[in-house]
Formats: C-alpha cells, sequence, structure tokens
C-alpha cells in the first residue's frame, strides 16, 4: 500500500492512476477475508448483506447537526470543509448548492438549505454546500427558516447575503435514502455513497484536501464489499474523513478468490502475491454512518 504519513495519525494516497478508471471505480464492490496457506487464500463466508436505509439513529459516534429545510427541521452529518477542483473558468466542478448561515440571529437559528435527497431526482441532490453568510443590518432579527424567508429578508434590506468561497460537505440524513454496506477490520460498516468528488490539489500533486484509501475489488466473490480502515472517533474525531481514494485490487489469474474483509487482509494478500493494486485518481464522497 503506498501511503505517505501527511500529519500524525493522518494519512492520504500518494500515487497516481490512469484516469480511464475513475468511471468504473466507483461501482465496484470490495471486501477483506484471512489470508490462508502459502500459495491460495483460505475460503471465508462474508456476513449477511442487509438493505436498509439512512438513520440518525446508528451513526457510528457523530451526532448529527439541525438544519432548516422550507419551514421544517432536517438532519445532517457536519463533515467540514472540502477543497474542491475548479474548472478554466473558475467554477467550482462538482455540483455545490447554497447553505445560508445567519451570523447574527436570534437564538434557535439554524443553518438554512433548500435542497434534500430526491426532492425531485437523486441527480439534483448535492451534499456539497456553498456558504452564504447572511447579517442582520438592524432592528430585532427573527428566526429565518428557508430559503424563500432569507430572500424577502434581502429583498427588504434587511439582511446583507455574502456568497463565500468555503464549501462544507454536510450530507443531508433520512430521506429514504439507501445505505451501502462496507468492511471495517472483519465488521461490517455503513455508509452513504455520495458519489465521486473532484477535488484540488496542491502544486505537486497531491489532494489537499484529506483522504484515506477505500479498496474496490474487481472480481472478488459473491458477498465482497468495499473496504475501509478508518472510521469516526476510531483516535480522534480529525483522524476520520468520508473522503476515499478509490485503490482497485484485482485476483490474479489461477488463484481463487475468497472475501477480504480488512485492510490487514488486502495488504497480506498483495504480499502473498494473490492480488494487484493500483491505486486511482478516484475520491468518492461516502461518510461512514
Amino acid at each position: 500500500m503506498r501511503i505517505t504519513q501527511r500529519t500524525p495519525g493522518r494519512f492520504r494516497l500518494v500515487a497516481a492512476l490512469a484516469a480511464t478508471l475513475a468511471a468504473s471505480a466507483t461501482a465496484l464492490v470490495l471486501g477483506v477475508a484471512p489470508a490462508g496457506a502459502a500459495g491460495q487464500p483460505a475460503a471465508t463466508t462474508a456476513p449477511a448483506h442487509a438493505t436498509d436505509q439512512a438513520s440518525p439513529a446508528r451513526l457510528h459516534g457523530q451526532t448529527p447537526v439541525t438544519g432548516f429545510f422550507r419551514g421544517t427541521q432536517i438532519r445532517y452529518l457536519d463533515e467540514g470543509p472540502v477543497q474542491l477542483a475548479r474548472d478554466a473558468a473558475g467554477n467550482f466542478i462538482s455540483d455545490v448548492d447554497p447553505i445560508w448561515a445567519v451570523t447574527n440571529g436570534p437564538a434557535g437559528q439554524h443553518n438554512i438549505i433548500d435542497n434534500v435527497p430526491h426532492l425531485n431526482n437523486p441527480d439534483d441532490y448535492t451534499p456539497l454546500w456553498q456558504v452564504v453568510t447572511v447579517t442582520w443590518v438592524s432592528g430585532h432579527p427573527r428566526l429565518l427558516t428557508s430559503a424563500d424567508a432569507v430572500q424577502r429578508a434581502a429583498k427588504r434590506g434587511e439582511v446583507t447575503l455574502e456568497t463565500t468561497d468555503t464549501i462544507v460537505n454536510c450530507p443531508v440524513l433520512g430521506f429514504d435514502q439507501p445505505v451501502t454496506h462496507g468492511f471495517f477490520r472483519t465488521q461490517d460498516v455503513r455508509y452513504l455513497d455520495e458519489g465521486v468528488i473532484q477535488l484540488a490539489k496542491d502544486t505537486t500533486g497531491h489532494f489537499i484536501s484529506d483522504v484515506d484509501p477505500i479498496w474496490a475489488v474487481t472480481n472478488g466473490p459473491a458477498g465482497q464489499r468495499n473496504v475501509i480502515d478508518n472510521v469516526p472517533h476510531l483516535n480522534s474525531p480529525d483522524d476520520y474523513t468520508p473522503l476515499w481514494q478509490v485503490v482497485t485490487v484485482t485476483w490474479k489469474a489461477g488463484f481463487t478468490p475468497v472475501v477480504l474483509t480488512s485492510a490487514a487482509d488486502v495488504a497480506a494478500a498483495e504480499t502473498n502475491g494473490w492480488v494487484t493494486l493500483q491505486t486511482t485518481d478516484t475520491v468518492v464522497n461516502c461518510p461512514v454512518l
């Protein structure tokens, strides 16, 4: 596994991969299993794959944040700011929507969004939000609970709006979103698959935002899932990221694939010469629940 330490407790992948893998890598399913005797991996049975939906009740130590959506309260995960790539015109390549943050509102004021999963269709929703600050000019601030209320207040001159360059990764919970199952150190782990995210890179070609590897087996057996080696609060909040750089795992000819359920299993399979690993340039946004 080709990784370099970035800061204590935080790692990032540095090997580049072929751009042609980007589209297909996100659909791969992976998992990990204990290695067997030399020359051939041992057989293993994958855990049952349940089907469920995103529910705040089973979050992996993360506390949902309350926000407003068209006059009602919603909950989301605050995964912090991300550094997105821009096109030649200076626009973000990944889709973003506004999130209105009131700087001097009354008690009970929450951030406001105007889009949720499946409001129209899955392609119309993004968990990436561009922060727009809302500041009351004078008088007595009142609670704003919708984008319409913000716009009306702005038209009356009661508030000023400022669109910032800050993008936050805040996946909304609920709304019948499907949950994907993966493996974490032989255990079942649940996450939201928010798709590919286009991240900015520094002058050396490294992603500015922290990423961790997610191993995707291209030709594994039934029951194979994606494999990760980090979850929220495993060590400290700063050691976790929901952004995963795809590493494809491919079984070599002559070996019978088994289910891999941990990063250690992937490493052992590579060491034994059973699989080949390819670090791609694809990063997926998959917050662990």
